[in-house]
This record gives C-alpha cells, sequence and structure tokens, in this order.
C-alpha cells in the first residue's frame, strides 16, 4: 500500500511543482483505512490563511494564522463558518490521474 501511495503522489506532484498532498491513514475495525488528500494552489478558502486539506476535511481545523485566532478570540467561528470555509475549497482536477491510477492499481 505505501509504495501505490508513493506512485500516485509522485504522478500528482510531477504535474506541477507546487503540488502536494495531505496523507492520513486511520486504523478502522480489522484495518487501516488512508486518506488522500491532492493540494493545489486551490486548496486555501477566504477567510482561512492556511491549506484546507486532510485535517479539515476529516473535521479537526488548525487555526494558526492571525485572522483564525482573532475570530477564535471574538466568538466569531461557528459551524456555518467552518462550513462556508469548506465550500469555497475547490478540490484539485485529478481525474487523469485517477484513472491513469486506476490502471495501475488493479
Amino acid at each position: 500500500m505505501c509504495q501505490k501511495i508513493i506512485e500516485f503522489a509522485g504522478r500528482w506532484r510531477a504535474l506541477d511543482e507546487s503540488f502536494s498532498e495531505n496523507i492520513i491513514a486511520i486504523a478502522e475495525g480489522d484495518g487501516v483505512s488512508v486518506y488522500y488528500t491532492s493540494r493545489d494552489q486551490y486548496s486555501h478558502a477566504a477567510g482561512f490563511s492556511g491549506a484546507v486539506a486532510c485535517l479539515e476535511i476529516l473535521g479537526e481545523f488548525i487555526f494558526s494564522g492571525e485572522l483564525e485566532l482573532k475570530s477564535l478570540a471574538e466568538g466569531t467561528v461557528s459551524y456555518a463558518w467552518l462550513y462556508d470555509v469548506l465550500r469555497a475549497v475547490a478540490p484539485p482536477e485529478a481525474v487523469s490521474l485517477i484513472k491513469d491510477y486506476a490502471a495501475v492499481a488493479a
């Protein structure tokens, strides 16, 4: 599984040198689930200074910028605010990468 993830990440990064990814592995039941979130220039949302990726998609927001810390201190962070942050992110277009990977993974 690790080798396949490395190959997949290599193909993603080959599309553009600024691309990256987040990988989260979670023990679930008798196995491990791996969540791969590709990141490109569209992985940012208005009102949130950090890149939105795996942790946020899984429900963990990291507040490290001045704007987020100010929002926390003023009590303006709400579920609606978090929803708007996630809604503003356009996921990377990786259809061809996924199609190519399906052939390799088989």
